[in-house]
């Protein structure tokens, strides 16, 4: 699938017409007043991954009981598409100097009941390991959630993830181009879906530039 895909207009087009209505907030994402939205009912819904929880509750203090976690809307009704937004991972780069050592950390990060427990509590990350997934963490009513188990809604999605999707070759310089033609589109220069067109096109041409080989 590209970038500029009947799929990804179809949702362009979508948001589009809310951008048009004046049913987006124009507050930047993660500036305070975002959370001044979110903690004053200015902002009524926020779409993100499972630790968007975490942002939500650091950031947004006056907004406790009133936000609740729901699945995806679905274009139609009775789907489960789902998909990831980001993801935390811990890495081991090229070139450390005790790969063995960093990878176990890495591995005891992402494994220990108690350490991933500690990361459930502040930052609303889910666990990828299976055996993790009984955490009491994960059990318990959020009283910034109204007392809501939202993890119950995250371990119903989980399964329906595509996991067929990878990131583009390029995927920094595309981020930053669609970040751009995104940013100027909310500004009234262009549409969501010309700004998709145009990281395409971006994209296609740095690929070329570089050698790499380009699906037809």
């Amino acid at each position: 699938m590209t970038i500029g895909s009947q799929a990804n207009r179809k949702v362009a087009d979508y948001w589009q017409g809310l951008v048009d209505e004046g049913l987006v907030s124009g507050a930047p994402m993660y500036d305070q007043a975002w959370y001044t939205g979110l903690g004053n009912g200015d902002i009524a819904t926020v779409v993100g991954a499972v630790w968007q929880a975490g942002v939500i509750k650091g950031g947004a203090a006056k907004g406790s009981g009133k936000w609740a976690v729901a699945p995806m809307p679905q274009w139609t009704e009775g789907g489960d598409q789902v998909g990831n937004a980001g993801g935390s991972a811990t890495a081991v780069l090229d070139g450390c100097d005790a790969p063995e050592a960093a990878w176990e950390f890495a591995h005891w990060l992402s494994t220990d009941r108690k350490a991933f427990g500690a990361l459930v509590d502040e930052a609303g990350l889910y666990p990828a390991a299976k055996d993790l997934l009984d955490l009491p963490q994960l059990k318990a009513g959020d009283p910034y959630f109204g007392g809501q188990k939202i993890y119950d809604v995250v371990a119903q999605a989980s399964p329906h993830v595509n996991s067929s999707w990878t990131w583009g070759p390029l995927m920094t310089r595309t981020a930053a181009d669609l970040n751009d033609g995104l940013g100027k589109a909310w500004a009234g220069k262009g549409t969501l879906a010309g700004a998709l067109e145009a990281t395409q096109r971006a994209t296609v041409n740095e690929m070329r530039k570089q050698g790499l080989e380009v699906a037809e």
